[in-house]
């Protein structure tokens, strides 16, 4: 089930397994696979991994779920280094599903979500101490903030997508508190999303039908609706050429958008495939993405003709 896929400074493509305890390495130019088994930590609870990363040293690092914590893979030496939750926060509902080490230069620390609590974490790399800040309330109705996807800006500052009603949250890394924006479209239910080099967030609004973008300049939130009717948009991300790839959970097709016009073009896949992440390769020319299917055991590459 390969889940999320990254590739890496090298070229070289990795992919997290949903539900088994391995990260893999795939040669794009032989298909050749090669398997490493993650360490597990609590055998009596469900194995599989999710999120998948590569920090600014071309390291990869992935959230380990019921596992506990994150691991990070040296590609040198071939070796994990574990970071789980401390003993006394774990439950069996721990779980590490999403994270953020794309500033993690910035101030050394990482971003970690725990879904028990939608709770955030602060994880500093080099002692392996985290930092609980909490579970965070939503200022306009004083509810708590039900979490789904993280991710962190140029500054290391988090962004926090709320999943059950919709709008995005930013947790100033220096103090700790936050901001919420409102999503226009009420209940669009932020999934996943990045940060582009205008240091923008973009984001998939899974119950809007809509690619959600928030400046934080003018702390506004623009919204380009899909051309398909609950095709249930899962991430988002954007490449060097301004336009933006968003995958769908539901349609089986790929989105990229041009922000001047709003217009969307869709590349349908060959077979059903259960979408969950895309990542673009921007040192391709042109354009490559990159995303797992889900349901079919298999990594898929887009390469546009243009």
């Amino acid at each position: 089930q390969p889940h999320d896929v990254v590739v890496d400074p090298d070229g070289m493509v990795w992919f997290s397994h949903f539900g088994e305890q391995f990260l893999s390495k795939m040669d794009p130019k032989t298909g050749k696979t090669t398997d490493y088994p993650i360490p597990v930590q609590k055998p009596d609870h469900p194995k599989g991994t999710l999120d998948l990363e590569v920090d600014q040293d071309g390291d990869i690092w992935v959230g380990l779920m019921y596992q506990t914590g994150l691991a990070r893979f040296d590609r040198k030496t071939e070796t994990f280094r574990m970071y789980p939750i401390p003993k006394e926060w774990q439950r069996d509902a721990t779980q590490q599903s999403h994270f953020s080490v794309a500033a993690s230069k910035v101030d050394g620390k990482a971003w970690v979500k725990n879904s028990d609590g939608s709770q955030i974490m602060r994880l500093d790399i080099a002692t392996g101490e985290y930092e609980n800040l909490g579970t965070f309330r939503n200022p306009r109705n004083d509810r708590p903030i039900g979490i789904y996807g993280i991710y962190a800006d140029q500054q290391n500052n988090c962004y926090i997508l709320e999943f059950p009603a919709g709008g995005i949250g930013k947790i100033d890394a220096k103090t700790g508190k936050l901001s919420f924006y409102p999503t226009p479209t009420p209940y669009a239910r932020a999934r996943r999303g990045r940060v582009d080099a205008q240091n923008r967030l973009w984001f998939a609004e899974f119950g809007g039908n809509a690619i959600g973008m928030f400046d934080p300049e003018t702390e506004t939130i623009t919204e380009y609706r899909n051309p398909f009717q609950w095709e249930a948009p899962y991430d988002v991300v954007a490449d060097r050429n301004g336009e933006a790839w968003e995958v769908n959970e539901t349609s089986d097709r790929v989105g990229r958008l041009d922000p001047r016009t709003a217009e969307i073009t869709n590349y349908l896949l060959p077979r059903n495939g259960n979408i969950r992440r895309v990542f673009v390769d921007d040192r391709s020319n042109p354009v490559t993405v990159w995303i797992g299917n889900n349901l079919g055991a298999s990594v898929v590459r887009i390469e546009p003709l243009d």
